[in-house]
């Protein structure tokens, strides 16, 4: 019989993944940082947004290529890092450390179970003119969407048109593998790093919150500590400017209707 993993029991495991990335990159001269709603808790809550129950961090590419390759050596504990560079059958153009001794039912296609995790996000550099910028993302945007199309299940939560669209999309998209398109993401993604004119940075491999999350280099250039559900993590030096510029007034709470979790999973101890 599944044991049903309780919110706080979520988030003590997320505490604790993000407690062993936080030791393995300081051990190891990696750069990370808290992230989009992690980074609001950070500010505004000194801990979890009340609603929330993810943590997200980011890397910039060479560090997040650098923790890949090396986090789950000679690891001892029930954690593993995961990404489409890991794993025949990942599904993201971004990367997990999961805890193994958990499991994650997710509402996707993807048959590779995954555990109790905390996403990673990668950082690539980005023209700074803006036409460069618009036709890469642009180009990215195309198998952004293949990918979900062909992740996103049907539902009885959604329309019947988007049922029908969602189904159609997959027979259509059938021959294509994720790790095809995860491929050709990150193959634009990676595209300027080693341009030295480039002064903006994004995760555009994903790219959430769209041209609100592309940010001037210097944003990321150092790290700050800001404290978490009572430890310190590290956070981009310029921590107003990346939350003003993906959220505006980042200090003031949202409408009571908006104030739930947007993640659709369900979690058990194995």
């Amino acid at each position: 019989m599944k044991k049903d993993i309780s919110v706080e029991e979520l988030k003590m495991i997320q505490l604790k993944i993000l407690d062993s990335i936080d030791d393995f990159c300081k051990k190891n001269g990696i750069q990370y940082f808290l992230f989009s709603g992690t980074l609001i808790g950070a500010v505004r809550h000194k801990g979890y947004i009340p609603w929330d129950d993810d943590v997200d961090i980011c890397m910039k590419r060479k560090d997040y290529n650098r923790f890949f390759s090396e986090f789950n050596q000679q690891r001892r504990d029930t954690l593993k890092a995961i990404s489409a560079e890991t794993e025949k059958n990942y599904y993201l153009a971004s990367g997990k450390v999961i805890d193994t001794a958990t499991v994650i039912e997710e509402e996707n296609n993807c048959a590779m179970p995954i555990g109790v995790y905390v996403d990673i996000f990668p950082m690539d550099n980005l023209p700074s003119d803006d036409k460069k910028l618009k036709k890469l993302n642009h180009r990215i945007d195309i198998y952004r969407k293949m990918l979900i199309l062909k992740s996103v299940p049907v539902s009885d939560r959604r329309s019947a048109v988007k049922n029908w669209i969602l189904k159609v999309s997959s027979f259509l998209l059938k021959p294509i593998s994720m790790q095809h398109i995860i491929r050709k993401i990150t193959k634009l993604a990676v595209s300027y790093n080693d341009d030295a004119t480039c002064n903006r940075i994004a995760d555009i491999s994903v790219f959430t919150y769209g041209m609100k999350e592309v940010f001037p280099c210097e944003d990321f250039a150092e790290t700050a500590e800001l404290e978490f559900e009572g430890k310190t993590y590290s956070v981009p030096k310029n921590y107003k400017h990346v939350l003003s510029n993906m959220y505006g007034d980042y200090m003031k709470l949202p409408p009571k209707e908006k104030q739930v979790s947007h993640h659709h999973f369900t979690a058990y101890w194995k």
